[in-house]
């Protein structure tokens, strides 16, 4: 059995559709970690328990390297009327 070039750029394309997906993942459960870590540090509530993707961005680290970061969102509130919005840039690996 062969594979014509379409059907193996197919494949590839959609492994790494794939792979994207499981990384986004991933980069939200450690920015959600994060913001909980950060709210028992600082005292105060995420309101939904759910870190949002805000802006994907390249740029170079402090190593001089170039990077893919992605800036998450969430909602906090400190008191019972006051709430605002935080956000967290993590790496994308």
């Amino acid at each position: 059995m062969y594979f014509s070039f379409g059907e193996i750029l197919v494949l590839f394309l959609f492994g790494a559709v794939c792979l994207h997906f499981l990384a986004s993942i991933r980069v939200k459960e450690l920015a959600l970690h994060a913001v909980s870590r950060a709210s028992r540090r600082e005292d105060f509530q995420l309101l939904d328990q759910a870190v949002h993707l805000r802006r994907i961005s390249l740029s170079r680290d402090h190593s001089g390297r170039w990077r893919i970061w992605r800036q998450s969102h969430s909602s906090k509130s400190s008191g019972l009327l006051i709430s605002s919005t935080g956000s967290l840039t993590l790496p994308m690996s």
